[in-house]
């Protein structure tokens, strides 16, 4: 008995497929390209021009060195960013702590930025107040 019909792309008749008629399936290699980003380190920042132009934030480790909350953020900016400017991706950072941004949080082809990508060391969420060079470690991929 059959399971299921499909239409075969070389004849355009219905074939009948179940157990005794698998679906005929041709598997083929697939070209994957890794692609390659640049890689940056920022140990000693209060804010940062990581681009001038267009581009995408890959991976970020950020690391806390103070005994108070700070805030990672990431702006769209092809210059560093003024004080009271607003992120467009902000991260807390708790007190001595370490966090990883990957695809899960940047999404799969990265974070887009139209216009450049900058990063700042805040001492408040909402918009950049600056942290004392220092207080946050930081490496970063972005193409």
């Amino acid at each position: 008995m059959p399971l299921a019909e499909f239409q075969d792309s070389t004849s355009g008749k219905p074939t009948q497929v179940g157990q005794a008629t698998p679906l005929p399936v041709t598997i083929a290699p697939v070209s994957v390209s890794t692609g390659s980003g640049t890689k940056g380190q920022n140990n000693s920042f209060t804010t940062t021009n990581v681009k001038a132009t267009a581009g995408r934030l890959l991976q970020v480790n950020v690391i806390n060195t103070t005994a108070s909350v700070r805030y990672f953020q990431v702006h769209n900016t092809a210059t560093t960013p003024s004080g009271g400017a607003t992120a467009q991706i902000k991260y807390m950072i708790p007190a001595n702590s370490q966090i990883t941004l990957s695809a899960i949080d940047l999404g799969y082809d990265g974070a887009y930025f139209a216009t450049g990508i900058a990063i700042a060391n805040s001492t408040v969420a909402a918009t950049y107040t600056a942290g004392s060079a220092g207080d946050l470690l930081v490496d970063y991929v972005y193409v």
